[in-house]
């Protein structure tokens, strides 16, 4: 439901409540996870974006669409050291 209404009904508030009730049910996810970060950037909720992020990279190290949001975030926000070290990973 979190994506639906994150892609098709442009609420990212609705989206990101109902991908937080999935994370309870499903706290290994990387899809939640991954969605919760976009929604949260979207929200312009960065700390929480780049936490939700992270958790992707614990959960799949691989992951380079996730590691280019969240090097993009990360500069973004002038975090620029931060960015290199995910870039790097890549």
């Amino acid at each position: 439901m979190g994506t639906v209404y994150g892609k098709f009904k442009n609420d990212a508030v609705v989206a990101a409540q109902y991908l937080e009730k999935a994370r309870t049910i499903d706290p290994k996810s990387e899809d939640v996870y991954l969605n919760l970060g976009i929604v949260y950037s979207i929200l312009q909720q960065n700390d929480l974006a780049i936490e939700m992020m992270r958790k992707v990279v614990v959960i799949n190290p691989q992951n380079k669409n996730n590691l280019s949001n969240l090097e993009l975030l990360l500069r973004t926000m002038g975090r620029m050291k931060e960015a290199d070290e995910i870039k790097s990973k890549r």
